[in-house]
């Protein structure tokens, strides 16, 4: 037996309009074709209604084929040879041109740094405590340049050829030199503590 529902027909759901989904594609397309095809050079809108084509006929009249398809907007500069600039020695140095912002250029080593000024003490107390800081100071100093002797002397003996032993040489002078003035300022500042204390 049937069942008196399976007679029924179902009916399809009822579908959109086509239209909107035309609508949208053809859109896109005419969107791609404006941008592949649109004209590279569209002179009216820059130079007014009667630019556009004088600057057409001049870009024609250009020497070369390259020139003969676009449109120059902006004309080139005269601009002056590198060496007919006037060179002063206010603004030149033998090895280039100086930066006021920043300064002659540095080829060598730094300048020494200034020489420290000794504040003014209210107290004698003070200025021994003052001096006993640098005495700490120099003696660190002093303490790091006797390990740098040491480390060059052990460093000389352990070398193997001639031309170690050379160049150990040619850093011992810089490194006693280090190393004594190291000293006479850990000397000046006891001197100067000896004198305080009297």
């Amino acid at each position: 037996m049937t069942s008196p529902n399976s007679h029924q027909t179902e009916t399809p759901e009822e579908e959109g309009s086509p239209l909107p989904a035309l609508l949208a594609g053809g859109a896109i397309i005419a969107i791609f074709a404006a941008i592949i095809f649109w004209p590279a050079g569209d002179t009216a809108t820059y130079n007014g209604p009667a630019g556009g084509v004088q600057a057409e006929q001049s870009a024609v009249q250009g020497s070369s084929p390259k020139a003969s398809r676009r449109t120059a907007r902006v004309e080139a500069r005269a601009m002056d040879k590198p060496a007919a600039r006037e060179q002063t020695s206010a603004t030149r140095t033998a090895a280039g041109v100086v930066n006021p912002k920043i300064g002659p250029m540095i080829t060598g080593m730094a300048p020494p740094p200034p020489p420290e000024e000794i504040p003014e003490f209210s107290s004698k107390t003070e200025e021994i405590v003052y001096w006993e800081r640098k005495l700490q100071v120099a003696t660190r100093a002093l303490n790091d340049r006797s390990t740098f002797v040491d480390r060059l002397n052990r460093i000389s003996s352990d070398a193997e050829d001639s031309q170690e032993r050379e160049l150990i040489e040619s850093r011992r002078a810089a490194v006693e030199r280090n190393y004594e003035s190291a000293r006479t300022k850990v000397k000046t500042i006891e001197k100067r503590l000896e004198e305080l204390r009297g």
